[in-house]
């Protein structure tokens, strides 16, 4: 069948499922010459529910203008109405699309565990079927670990829950599209960085809808390229809460209108062995290669908890825990800066090869033209703060780390995040404040369930120990230490922090198992270094602008 809303692509989904847990398998023989174009484009989609529209010419009103509208009357067509000649799907939560690559096979698609577009948004409150929108629990499997397979197309995602597009109703909640699974399998290795997933556009997000929270993206040994740099500002998303670029703006005061904005909460994204549109390090590109940033959530409204973890990886781009704008789309100078929430990245032996840390990270923007209630993406800018935590082991490099706490010497164990994102993590709790009068911290937890520390092996070259001038983990800056939090791109980021300062509140390091000075003081020799001069610190060290320090 065509695409219901936009006419042109070949579509295949479930119908007629005796049960919620159905899965579409598919194995991909062959190659697609033709790309790039709608025609060409196969969508799969485990569960789909819409409405079919004959997109033909001379129709008054033009269905592909008032198209939108007739996606929120609350039922799915029947065979035989409006010219449709099939069924759509039962169920829109609880599909697995499993998408095997055979040998040198290709194609273009677009993947959704399920779409939901099915609202009754405009109907009164009270008549409302609260879930009728959702797509839960879905799940996406790509292997493409056969040489030389390879995924091309714009849109890989695992849930997708009604937007209710077209309808202006201020203040109203959407659908929940949460535990959703994006799972990709690739070849990279020491001998083979061809690509394997390839974006002309769009990019990778474990689920899209009001609500998306507790959804995985899962990425190992994966080639990523991008061709599209609108994939620097957003392009791989644990959740993203969304609903039709809603946003119910509070004016940063505590208003009970925030209460319905989107949510994206307890995420989680792992990167393993994976290169991400990285120009230096792949190979078999076609066309430009573009940055692409990856988000645990992402919301209009509030993030929280949310989780980026990479391992043995190189990425073209920022990492951030969570974006989130609390109902906030623009500020002035003087206002209060938004309270953020905690969201957490965790690296270990990762570069950044064009791009910075952020824990919790916020942004500012404009509403779309002749809307009170819509933001515009196309402006949005990120506003740099020092929120969030980072946990870094290994060597870890990146432009800067816009983070409020930041550990050294452990990171989270992946096996243990990917049994686990359905019940989300506190991550604020390690950071209370334990006496109010004092201002005092509680010492974070050490051993914590699902954290790895790299001092438990204390002959591990990533072991932290006394004397050593660079730790066995540490993060190299290559834009600044406790840089500023001044805008260094006008186009992609605000100038809202301009004149502000990056420092970390706190900075923890996990020392090796083993540690034995013999009670004395650590001696260095200021013909070995510039750091120390006798026993005293050089206060002024760096101040040429120069040297760079990492712990």
């Amino acid at each position: 069948m065509k695409n219901p809303t936009r006419s042109g692509s070949p579509y295949l989904f479930l119908t007629e499922e005796t049960s919620k847990d159905a899965v579409l398998s598919v194995v991909v023989n062959g190659k697609n010459l033709s790309y790039n174009q709608a025609p060409y484009q196969f969508y799969i989609i485990g569960g789909f529910r819409s409405v079919y529209l004959d997109n033909n010419e001379g129709t008054d009103p033009p269905p592909s203008v008032n198209n939108k509208f007739y996606l929120n009357d609350g039922i799915v067509s029947l065979q035989g109405s409006n010219g449709q000649d099939f069924n759509y799907s039962t169920y829109c939560s609880g599909a697995t699309v499993d998408l095997t690559f055979t040998k040198d096979s290709s194609f273009y698609s677009v993947i959704y565990g399920s779409r939901n577009d099915i609202s009754d948004f405009n109907k009164p409150l009270a008549t409302r079927v609260e879930n009728v929108g959702d797509s839960n629990s879905n799940t996406v499997k790509i292997d493409l670990r056969e040489e030389g397979a390879l995924w091309r197309g714009t849109l890989i995602m695992g849930g997708r829950s009604a937007q209710a597009e077209g309808l202006s109703l201020n203040n109203q909640k959407g659908y929940s599209t949460n535990f959703n699974k994006v799972e990709v399998k690739g070849r990279n290795s020491d001998k083979d960085h061809s690509v394997n997933l390839q974006f002309k556009a769009g990019g990778l997000w474990g689920a899209e809808g009001w609500e998306a929270s507790n959804n995985l993206v899962l990425l190992d040994s994966v080639v990523i390229q991008s061709q599209s740099n609108k994939t620097r500002k957003l392009g791989i998303v644990g959740g993203r809460g969304f609903f039709d670029y809603r946003i119910y703006d509070t004016k940063g005061k505590d208003d009970p209108d925030s209460i319905n904005n989107t949510i994206a909460n307890g995420n989680v994204v792992l990167i393993k062995n994976t290169i991400i549109s990285d120009p230096n390090s792949l190979t078999g590109a076609s066309g430009s290669v573009e940055g692409m940033s990856v988000f645990g959530g992402y919301s209009y409204g509030k993030a929280a908890n949310n989780i980026v973890s990479a391992s043995n990886s190189k990425i073209n781009g920022n990492v951030i825990g969570g974006l989130e704008m609390q109902g906030v789309y623009s500020l002035q100078k003087g206002d209060k800066p938004r309270d953020l929430h905690a969201n957490l990245v965790s690296l270990h032996n990762v570069v950044l090869t064009d791009g910075a840390i952020y824990g919790t990270s916020t942004a500012v923007s404009d509403l779309k033209k002749g809307t009170s209630d819509r933001v515009d993406e196309e402006k949005i800018q990120a506003v740099n703060r020092r929120r969030g935590i980072a946990y870094l082991a290994g060597a870890v490099e990146a432009d800067s780390a816009y983070v409020r706490y930041l550990h050294f010497g452990q990171y989270y164990d992946e096996s243990y995040l990917e049994r686990n994102f359905k019940n989300e993590l506190d991550l604020s709790a390690d950071y209370q404040h334990e006496n109010n009068a004092f201002n005092s911290l509680k010492t974070p937890v050490i051993n914590k369930t699902g954290l790895i520390y790299t001092s438990q092996d204390s002959s591990s070259s990533e072991s932290m120990k006394l004397g050593q001038l660079v730790g066995g983990s540490y993060l190299l800056n290559r834009k600044g230490f406790h840089s500023s939090l001044a805008s260094s791109d006008k186009n992609s980021q605000s100038d809202f922090t301009n004149g502000m300062h990056n420092f970390w509140v706190a900075a923890y390091t996990v020392l090796s198992d083993k540690v034995n000075a013999n009670g004395r003081f650590i001696q260095y020799s200021p013909d070995e270094t510039k750091l120390f001069t006798d026993k005293a610190g050089n206060h002024y060290y760096g101040a040429n602008g120069e040297e760079d320090l990492s712990l």
